[in-house]
């Protein structure tokens, strides 16, 4: 039981980054998804591996990679109205990666970001996630892709309030209130190009959210 092992997640951890260092990443990416269901595995120790997989050059670890984020996104959450993210896709983006795994990644900042109150995230926790999807929203090859990051931007502006202040980013400060306008301007003409499954989830889902 869990009393004779005060720590099974370090442990799990720590044989899974074996695994990896030892050029098994895929199988360690496998087992992180079995042991992440049994709560098993701090959120710090699977974010870690799932960057090790994105920021490997292998096509198929990186899409396994976002695909375990997106399947667990809701088992990173912090204390204190947080989450931890991999290193590679927080305040940052990657057009590097495959197109399924870049739609994955916004997938789980859905999931992530639904998967708690809006009252209980920390601001700073989603001025964060709106730099990193920002970057998406400019740098991505696919329309397609800046269209979903531009509507996930467009959720978070709905939370009353949200668009005041200002965010600081690498390109200087930004006032939301003008990024708010600009993401809603441009969220009305790429409405089209996000895929039906994203938008029906905001529209449905993503509303519900922001009013609760």
């Amino acid at each position: 039981g869990s009393d004779s092992q005060p720590a099974p997640g370090l442990e799990q951890a720590g044989a899974l980054f074996a695994l990896a260092h030892l050029g098994q990443l895929q199988l360690a990416l496998t087992l992180l998804n079995e042991i992440w269901r049994s709560g098993n595995i701090s959120p710090h120790g699977a974010a870690a591996l799932i960057d090790e997989g994105i920021r490997s050059e292998n096509a198929s670890l990186q899409s396994l990679a976002a695909e375990t984020l997106e399947v667990n996104a809701d088992r990173l959450l912090t204390d204190g109205g947080g989450a931890v993210w991999p290193g590679s896709v927080d305040l940052t983006w990657s057009t590097e990666l495959p197109l399924n795994a870049r739609y994955n990644i916004l997938g789980a900042f859905l999931k992530v970001i639904l998967s708690r109150p809006v009252a209980e995230w920390d601001e700073g926790y989603l001025n964060s996630l709106l730099i990193t999807l920002d970057h998406a929203r400019h740098e991505d090859e696919s329309l397609n892709v800046r269209a979903t990051a531009t509507s996930l931007m467009r959720l978070l502006f709905e939370i009353p309030g949200f668009d005041t202040g200002i965010l600081p980013t690498d390109k200087g400060e930004l006032q939301l209130s003008t990024l708010s306008q600009e993401v809603r301007d441009s969220s009305d003409d790429l409405a089209s190009e996000v895929p039906i499954d994203f938008s029906k989830r905001i529209s449905e889902e993503g509303l519900q959210w922001v009013e609760d």
